[in-house]
């Protein structure tokens, strides 16, 4: 008798802190942590998440960084598809955003993602993105190059770099 209503015990037990991992996981899920993903503007972007308002304030763009790319911000576009929840995302994207605040002609999409890698426009499967943030250059109309997780030097003589042998 008290064998069988150890055992029952136990059961209810496991079977609460199932349903508490369960639920717990629920409340965490990909989805919560922020509701939209697609097209995004950049004021849109700070203002709803303090790791990129912080990284963007805490940034010292270099000279160097806005002379390189400034022959070049008439004749690109740079389409940043990022995650919000990623930690690269949250160091680069503003990187790139306080550049193109001193580059008014450089033309730029941001895009957000999901944990999968995904937007409901199917940007990130159409240009393959595998990893964020993943700043794609054109030119033209044409690919030119790829940034992708972080820059080789700088996103600025990253970007020209591309334009320049183009």
């Amino acid at each position: 008798m008290v064998l069988s209503n150890l055992i029952a015990i136990v059961k209810k037990s496991i079977l609460l802190v199932s349903m508490f991992t369960l639920f717990a996981c629920e409340a965490t899920s990909p989805g919560s942590v922020q509701s939209s993903y697609g097209p995004m503007q950049a004021d849109e972007l700070l203002a709803g998440n303090p790791k990129f308002t912080l990284s963007y304030e805490n940034y010292n763009l270099s000279e160097k960084e806005v002379d390189a790319l400034k022959p070049y911000a008439n004749q690109i576009k740079v389409k940043v598809l990022f995650g919000t929840w990623c930690h690269d995302s949250q160091r680069e994207v503003p990187r790139f955003l306080k550049l193109a605040e001193q580059l008014p002609d450089l033309e730029f999409q941001l895009i957000s993602l999901d944990y999968q890698k995904s937007d409901p426009d199917g940007k990130a499967e159409k240009y393959q993105v595998k990893y964020t943030p993943t700043f794609i250059v054109f030119k033209n109309g044409q690919e030119i190059g790829r940034i992708i997780e972080r820059p080789q030097i700088s996103i600025g003589e990253d970007i020209a770099k591309f334009a320049a042998e183009r």
